[in-house]
């Protein structure tokens, strides 16, 4: 759901960077909320069957679907930053990022070298990605993210 909710951001940032409550109508509100959904189920399961993988990796689906109830509630202030929309769309391009490389590493690598499973590999193929993603969003943040008026004097 998270990767689907990227998907959409990625894409639409773009389409609707002159109008940020097309960008953050009934579409973004639904898989916000879907998101939010899933991050819960994903959560209860992983707490259900004793996976701490699955419980730490919920927190992703708990936030980004909140992230997205915010910003609609928001939306008068998230349109008012300047280049609102590279923002968004960068953010969606780290998390397909993110989903790419967990379903290669996760997925793929362990097929393409069966000897280089294990606990320890499952768990850095999972959040591997998601620390070099929170890592480049922090740099490119850095160089393109508005900053507020209270951060700019």
């Amino acid at each position: 759901m998270i990767t689907a909710a990227a998907v959409w951001c990625q894409w639409r940032a773009i389409r609707d960077q002159d109008n940020v409550v097309r960008y953050t109508g009934p579409v973004y509100v639904g898989l916000g909320v879907l998101s939010l959904l899933s991050g819960l189920a994903v959560l209860i399961l992983g707490i259900r069957v004793g996976a701490p993988l699955l419980m730490g990796f919920s927190a992703v689906g708990l936030a980004s679907g909140a992230e997205h109830l915010y910003k609609r509630l928001h939306r008068e202030q998230l349109g008012a930053r300047r280049d609102w929309w590279l923002v968004e769309h960068y953010n969606a391009v780290l998390g397909n990022g993110v989903a790419t490389h967990i379903a290669f590493l996760s997925i793929g690598l362990p097929r393409l070298l069966p000897s280089a499973g294990g606990g320890v590999l499952t768990t850095l193929a999972w959040f591997g990605p998601l620390l070099v993603a929170v890592i480049a969003k922090v740099l490119i943040d850095r160089r393109w993210k508005p900053r507020t008026l209270v951060e700019a004097s």
